[in-house]
């Protein structure tokens, strides 16, 4: 037999293989943790209004695993706050609230999947000018070849 078995066969390096009784095949990608993902971003002087906080985009060779968003209103109480993944021309909606306490955080909990190029970003409608305004998330990060 030869094949991904022959370590002299070309790209028998690149990946992992499995016998499925009939032949060996290449494996499709393990998911498996290569570090922390812990993000933060702030709005330290926010116009009155609506307010939009994003995350830098997924970086190339990368899927994040999101476990927890967390968005806070820290002075002021809010009339509303929308958490959104945005892949491409698309956004989803991963949770919407309505008003909210001052310094009452809202938690969206995953696990959301987030690949190269997606953002994470948050909208917080009805601030008061100069609020303080914090994005938060956490999870896991996930190497992938490209």
């Amino acid at each position: 037999m030869s094949g991904p078995t022959d370590p002299a066969e070309a790209h028998f390096d690149k990946g992992s293989w499995g016998w499925d009784l009939t032949q060996w095949r290449k494996l499709g990608l393990l998911w498996g943790y290569t570090d922390r993902l812990a993000k933060r971003a702030f709005n330290l002087d926010a116009p009155a209004g609506s307010n939009t906080i994003s995350l830098d985009a997924v970086p190339s060779g990368e899927v994040w695993s999101v476990s927890l968003l967390t968005a806070v209103d820290w002075t002021s109480a809010v009339t509303g706050i929308t958490v959104q993944l945005i892949v491409g021309a698309d956004d989803y909606y991963l949770g919407l609230r309505g008003v909210t306490a001052a310094a009452v955080s809202v938690e969206i909990q995953g696990p959301i999947i987030a690949k190269t190029g997606d953002i994470l970003r948050v909208n917080m409608g009805g601030c008061t000018l100069h609020d303080v305004l914090a994005f938060y998330v956490n999870g896991y990060k996930m190497a992938v070849g490209q």
